[in-house]
């Protein structure tokens, strides 16, 4: 079953329990709870990353309580992203206060347990990864001013799989080929929060060098509302937005992403690729 479905579901519960029109609060509340017993759903059937996806919906902007923190923890960690899972467990212990109740302070007890567990040897991985990060951005910075594209490539190539290989919900890698069809990359994407693509290469449109571009496309030349050439986000083929704008794309929907070459009808001709490096700003 589609988390949607869920969602609508528990929605509907929610409302038909209210016999007057509710106030914008009183709306929110329930929208936010609806989501809550979506995820716990979700989680109980298995599917980690949906239950993520949809709780964080609850907690965007800062929102959500301390079981809402909590139950992302544990989510995080089933699904192997310590990061996470440490900064989710270090809300609990800002929002939980152990003298109010048995539950918050049974919340306290195992936020402290698990972030003093994962601290120490996150840390040492996490050194070890900026480190190795930093080095790349240097040979990059060497290989542009070679002008050796080929190393340009294979040092983005080695970020992006480093990046990919955390398996975080929050960032990822993905190489996009010249072409208008949808290519889906497995990670989704939440309402309301802020995503940037760092990218790198070029690819045409056409046959000829006059077709060539970045992933920006051309500018003052549309296919649709995106500039044509662009490198064009789908979202559960519900929203399309521009990967490529410097100031990032917020998404009004949830679900998984996929990624296209903005081009019109005629692509038989077009090549090329663009490396893409997305993350979740706010």
């Amino acid at each position: 079953m589609r988390w949607s479905l869920i969602l609508i579901s528990a929605l509907v519960g929610l409302l038909t329990m209210t016999w007057c029109v509710p106030s914008a609060s009183a709306a929110g509340d329930a929208v936010a709870d609806a989501k809550r017993k979506a995820a716990q759903q979700l989680a109980f059937d298995g599917k980690d990353k949906e239950a993520i996806s949809i709780l964080s919906e609850v907690t965007a902007g800062g929102g959500g309580t301390f079981k809402d923190y909590q139950m992302l923890g544990r989510l995080y960690d089933k699904t192997n992203q310590a990061t996470q899972a440490v900064a989710a467990y270090r809300k609990v212990l800002e929002l939980a206060d152990s003298s109010k109740s048995v539950d918050e302070r049974a919340a306290r007890v195992e936020a402290e347990r698990k972030v003093k567990t994962q601290d120490t040897f996150t840390e040492k991985l996490d050194t070890a990864e900026q480190e190795f990060l930093k080095k790349l951005d240097g040979m990059e910075k060497e290989a542009d001013a070679a002008k050796n594209s080929a190393a340009v490539e294979k040092i983005w190539r080695l970020r992006g799989n480093l990046i990919r290989g955390e398996g975080r919900d929050d960032r990822s890698y993905f190489e996009v080929a010249a072409q208008p069809l949808w290519v889906p990359t497995g990670f989704n994407v939440i309402a309301g929060h802020r995503y940037v693509c760092r990218t790198h290469g070029t690819w045409r449109t056409g046959a000829g060098p006059e077709t060539e571009c970045s992933a920006l496309g051309f500018k003052g030349a549309n296919n649709g509302t995106l500039p044509l050439g662009c490198l064009g986000v789908n979202i559960d083929n519900r929203e399309r937005l521009n990967a490529a704008d410097p100031a990032g794309f917020k998404p009004t929907v949830s679900g998984p992403l996929f990624f296209y070459m903005n081009v019109g009808v005629d692509y038989a001709k077009s090549s090329g690729m663009i490396q893409v490096i997305i993350e979740r700003k706010d």
